[in-house]
């Protein structure tokens, strides 16, 4: 007889923050069910390490702003203005953004 522990689910580290869970959960009452979104947990210490402010690792143009216009440019919608969470209308519309990301952005997670 094999036994199978159900334990609670823990959620990711960034939904565990209740503005996060509250802007998600509002989002998902206004999408499609099929409506595919990104997420961006900024590291803003990253954008901030050197002495030129707002670059990340000092590189002028490697700015968050330039992550979001490429986001916007790419078809998302920029949910409640937070810079955070980006809908976008299709599958083809996300996939296209996320295999176009510029070289120096770094991806780390990703959850379906």
């Amino acid at each position: 007889m094999a036994y199978i522990s159900l334990g609670p689910l823990v959620p990711p580290a960034f939904l565990q923050n209740e503005n996060t869970a509250n802007l998600i959960l509002k989002a998902t009452k206004k999408m499609n069910v099929d409506d595919p979104a990104i997420f961006i947990l900024w590291n803003a210490t990253g954008f901030n390490d050197t002495p030129l402010a707002n670059c990340r690792n000092g590189v002028p143009g490697q700015t968050q702003g330039a992550v979001v216009n490429y986001i916007l440019g790419s078809g998302g919608r920029d949910f409640n203005g937070l810079n955070t969470l980006f809908l976008f209308r299709n599958n083809l519309a996300i996939t296209r953004c996320q295999y176009g990301f510029p070289l120096w952005y770094e991806i780390f997670h990703v959850y379906f």
